[in-house]
């Protein structure tokens, strides 16, 4: 590692495993060593069911959206994948020089439902 940093010091560096590096001897070595680590987990019956309980509240989330801040327009039955790919993914190209970076955005053809969808949603 002292290598890689020498010649490149700046470079992010991302370690990635599956379940059997999850142990915390690595993941302390990574974080000692400004290493960024995405590693896996093993299965298990606890962790099933929080990820469950996440799905239904997520699942309960999109549902209040669509029938308070959709209801009547082109999303109003829209599968949680198109109202997120409409409405809340946003693309850029990120243009770096050696005095600046830009991040032009792309277009969002929906915007004018974005804000009215957001400002259905705000309380008073």
């Amino acid at each position: 590692m002292k290598r890689l940093r020498r010649a490149w010091p700046d470079v992010k560096i991302v370690f990635r495993g599956d379940g059997g590096f999850h142990h915390p001897r690595i993941l302390s070595w990574c974080e000692r060593n400004r290493v960024d680590h995405i590693v896996g987990i093993a299965r298990n019956a606890t962790l099933a069911k929080k990820a469950e309980s996440i799905m239904e509240l997520a699942a309960m989330g999109h549902e209040a959206i669509r029938r308070v801040a959709l209801a009547g327009g082109e999303l109003a039955n829209a599968h949680v994948g198109t109202i997120r790919l409409k409405l809340l993914k946003i693309g850029a190209v990120v243009l770096r020089n050696t005095r600046r970076v830009r991040l032009p955005l792309s277009s969002r053809p929906h915007q004018i439902l974005f804000h009215t969808a957001t400002a259905k949603l705000r309380p008073g």
